[in-house]
């Protein structure tokens, strides 16, 4: 299941369906968080700092995945407000294609060797 969200994240982002490819990404950690702990539910911040605890991911992992976590939250459960991201200073409006293929090209690398460690 992990390989075939990862690869299908992969072929969204090459189709340009950015949003697509973000879902499976965020589908994709989330589910090898889980796998990890052997759980099937639970908050996934909660489930992150378990991670942490338990020696599964550093800290940077952890911001990374934790960093991720907070950009879906306000792409996906907070779609009443304008959101942006931030890199660089430069504040880009979720509501552009552009911005999910940039936040998709700035975490997809790092998210794969997460992964890949949690397994």
């Amino acid at each position: 299941m992990l390989g075939t969200l990862a690869k299908e994240a992969i072929e969204c982002s090459e189709e340009k369906k950015n949003m697509a490819a973000l879902a499976c990404l965020f589908i994709l950690v989330e589910q090898a968080v889980k796998f990890a702990l052997d759980r099937t539910e639970g908050n996934f911040y909660r489930l992150l700092k378990t991670a942490k605890e338990e020696k599964l991911l550093g800290d940077e992992d952890f911001s990374t995945l934790n960093r991720l976590r907070e950009i879906r939250n306000r792409m996906f459960h907070e779609t009443h407000y304008a959101w942006f991201y931030e890199k660089n200073g430069i504040s880009y409006p979720f509501s552009e294609d552009e911005t999910k293929k940039e936040i998709f090209d700035d975490f997809s690398g790092k998210c794969f060797e997460i992964v890949l460690k949690l397994l």
